[in-house]
């Protein structure tokens, strides 16, 4: 029983740990593809400035919106970081956001 209880106590963090990463991951495919609708909806609205290179213009801010202040991001996303990973845009053309996981 006691050899049992010890395994426990050792996989237990694992577990959670494996549990966590599972999230993360999950969230930052879920936030990829928020990135994509964010970059296809701001080609729409601005089309003679078309995709953006930069996350930072599809966030939000104080003030009206603009094609540097689109609103369509929230602020966490919109810095390129959020639960453990880095996102950034390449191609400036809404094709390829990368999610890369800080560690």
């Amino acid at each position: 029983m006691m050899r049992f209880a010890l395994v426990l106590i050792f996989l237990f963090p694992l577990s959670i740990a494996a549990q966590s990463n599972a999230y993360n991951e999950a969230s930052a495919v879920g936030a990829v593809r928020t990135i994509v609708t964010a970059e296809s909806t701001y080609a729409t609205s601005y089309p003679r400035l078309g995709y953006t290179c930069e996350l930072s213009r599809l966030g939000e801010s104080s003030g009206a919106r603009n094609a540097y202040n689109a609103g369509l991001l929230g602020v966490e996303l919109a810095s390129g970081v959020r639960n453990g990973y880095r996102f950034a845009l390449r191609n400036c053309n809404g094709r390829g956001p990368t999610a890369v996981p800080i560690r």
